[in-house]
């Protein structure tokens, strides 16, 4: 027999029958002893009509009441309670998520007299949560491979998100990235960044909509120094506008010290290449005095050509076999 508050409260109200029989989800009324009172047809197509059975028997074959019914505990406490149900095939995977709602039904004293659940299909939704979760998760993953700090920017300059590159690169535990303005955390400001000496990539893309790089000086929280290429992409909404920031910056300092030093090496060696000068080619000599002839057709003695070609200098001496032809009568052989 149905409850006689709530026959009533039906069979006076059409436009109420009306409304809940017409609504999309599964609406079921059921008494203090879980007997079902009243399905709408969203309801009766679920599961078919069960009116007067044990909501528990008739909808899922069972001889007492479910384990953690949110009905009956909307019974005991007078409370609304929601749950999330699953359907399972005959193999135990899911091809269903029903989000259950209870809610209790009172008389003009204030008793509980009925409940009144609302199950409501919430599969594309459960499944769109989890593709997303799944996409964030890959995310996350990618980006905390990699080396370079990456940052998710607000269009106030606030960190949204960090990967752990960042984290290392400027010294902050997360909870002190998160949250954080970027100028702040990364360059130790109390204001954006500006030229000439910081040029902002953030603020460039603002105005010209295109991905912008910058040479940074960052300085993680304790002062250390660190030389990064920044560069900045947007991230746009449904309607084309820039709503976020991905804000990347790669430490370059070692490429910079090695660029620096490249630098220093090649002068180095540019300067000793210009102190060097040698002789090549072929050098006309005169086969008896054995003077050079120069590029200007002048005959010079070869200690003058070579000093003047080269970087060796002449030290003079005289032969044993020149010193006995010259002085014989003081160099004999070679005493």
């Amino acid at each position: 027999m149905r409850n006689k508050f709530i026959n009533d409260l039906l069979k006076n109200s059409k436009a109420l029958q009306a409304i809940i029989g017409n609504i999309g989800d599964a609406i079921s009324i059921q008494d203090a002893e879980l007997r079902v009172l009243y399905q709408n047809d969203a309801h009766r197509k679920l599961i078919g009509d069960h009116a007067g059975e044990y909501c528990y028997k008739g909808f899922h074959r069972r001889d007492s009441a479910c384990e953690g019914c949110i009905l009956v505990t909307a019974f005991q406490d007078g409370r609304v309670h929601t749950a999330v149900r699953t359907g399972t095939d005959d193999k135990g995977s899911i091809f269903a998520y029903m989000e259950i709602t209870a809610s209790p039904i009172k008389d003009a004293n204030g008793a509980v007299v009925a409940g009144i659940e609302v199950a409501r299909n919430i599969t594309d939704r459960i499944k769109t949560e989890q593709k997303l979760s799944e996409s964030k998760q890959l995310f996350e993953d990618v980006a905390e491979g990699i080396a370079e700090s990456i940052l998710l920017l607000s269009k106030e300059y606030k960190v949204l998100w960090a990967n752990k590159a960042a984290s290392q690169q400027t010294g902050l535990a997360m909870n002190e990235l998160i949250g954080n303005y970027c100028y702040k955390a990364t360059h130790q400001r109390k204001n954006p960044c500006e030229p000439p000496h910081d040029p902002c990539p953030v603020a460039e893309l603002r105005k010209t909509g295109h991905p912008g790089t910058e040479e940074h000086v960052h300085y993680d929280k304790n002062g250390k120094k660190v030389l990064v290429e920044l560069t900045v992409y947007p991230i746009k909404d449904a309607a084309g506008e820039i709503v976020r920031f991905v804000y990347i910056s790669k430490d370059i300092t070692e490429r910079k010290r090695l660029e620096q030093e490249r630098e220093e090496l090649i002068l180095e060696l540019q300067d000793a290449l210009a102190k060097i000068r040698t002789l090549k080619g072929l050098i006309p000599i005169c086969v008896s005095c054995k003077k050079i002839r120069d590029d200007s057709g002048y005959w010079e003695q070869i200690e003058s050509y070579i000093c003047e070609h080269s970087e060796a200098e002449f030290s003079h001496g005289i032969c044993p076999s020149c010193a006995n032809k010259l002085y014989p009568d003081y160099y004999k052989d070679g005493k």
